[in-house]
């Protein structure tokens, strides 16, 4: 069952090649999982769930696609490489370019991406167990011990490249086209298992009652994460707000290598001051925010422009 579809994106002209490259292979995972699982009565999907994560510096997690079933939950974090993709026995990652057909490493391993968004996942739901959970022999049911599995989905032309030994993330990145299979074995595993006396019997052990997700709190869980959902925003074009200086020219915007903040300059009058534009809509500061290559400087309000363009 599709619980919550991918958002498309607003503005295509405002994306760069790669968000539309990483826009394309999380429409063709929610392709695959929709085909599966689209009547299927206890897998539920939910495509691109973007919560606040219990931090100190309040950044947020974005799940590409996240699979709910009463036995388990499954994160799946959706990549496209065009060269190729392997991993070693620590989740490191290399990328196969095809520019020069060398091995590369990634920035970010996409398996410790999945890993984490999966405890961000579990510290949230942890966090309000109370409202999602149900009591059970007068134990709060909670999600400390609610099996959490990760995949990777690799798009495109991409080939996965497994070490020689065998090693814990064998499983773990696999075709997107072969995900749903793979979804289907993880929740097949549990369902086989699933008798009162086992689930009982490990949820007084572990001490977090309610192993098993019951249909209500299934509805629940999926209605609050669909209510801490906060979508990327949406970026204006800098020459929509004011981007004239009194002079007449045309202004240029940059940071300061000291402060880390935006500037306001004129290169025909002079004028340098910190960057303070308003929206329109509410008089509230505007934000910029720049993109990659191609290189384009963008501005969002955080209270008017809050849906989806462009994955982060």
């Amino acid at each position: 069952m599709i619980d919550k579809e991918l958002e498309n994106i607003v503005s295509k002209e405002l994306a760069s090649k790669e968000d539309l490259i990483g826009y394309e292979a999380e429409k063709q995972t929610a392709h695959y999982l929709k085909r599966k699982f689209f009547d299927h009565p206890e897998i539920h999907v939910l495509n691109n769930v973007r919560f606040k994560c219990l931090t100190d510096d309040g950044d947020y997690t974005q799940i590409d696609h996240l699979v709910i079933t009463p036995y388990c939950f499954i994160v799946i974090e959706t990549k496209s490489w065009t060269g190729g993709m392997k991993y070693d026995e620590d989740g490191n990652c290399w990328y196969l370019s095809k520019e020069d057909y060398e091995w590369h490493p990634s920035r970010e391993s996409p398996i410790y991406q999945a890993k984490i968004q999966s405890e961000a996942l579990r510290k949230v739901l942890q966090n309000n167990k109370e409202t999602l959970r149900k009591k059970f022999l007068f134990l709060q049911g909670g999600f400390q011990n609610y099996p959490v599995h990760y995949l990777v989905a690799l798009h495109g032309e991409s080939n996965v490249v497994k070490p020689d030994k065998p090693c814990k993330f064998d499983g773990t990145v696999l075709k997107s086209e072969v995900i749903p299979d793979k979804v289907l074995e993880i929740y097949e595993s549990y369902k086989k298992s699933d008798t009162v006396k086992n689930f009982v019997k490990g949820a007084i052990l572990k001490n977090d009652s309610l192993w098993l997700l019951p249909e209500e709190d299934i509805v629940k869980t999926i209605a609050f994460l669909k209510d801490i959902h906060r979508p990327q925003y949406f970026y204006r074009k800098i020459e929509e707000e004011q981007a004239n200086c009194k002079c007449g020219n045309v202004l240029s915007f940059e940071k300061n290598r000291e402060t880390k903040k935006w500037e306001t300059i004129c290169k025909s009058c002079g004028l340098v001051k910190p960057f303070s534009f308003k929206c329109k809509k509410c008089r509230r500061p505007l934000e910029l925010f720049e993109t990659g290559w191609p290189r384009r400087q963008l501005v969002f309000c955080r209270y008017c422009d809050e849906y989806r363009i462009v994955k982060k």
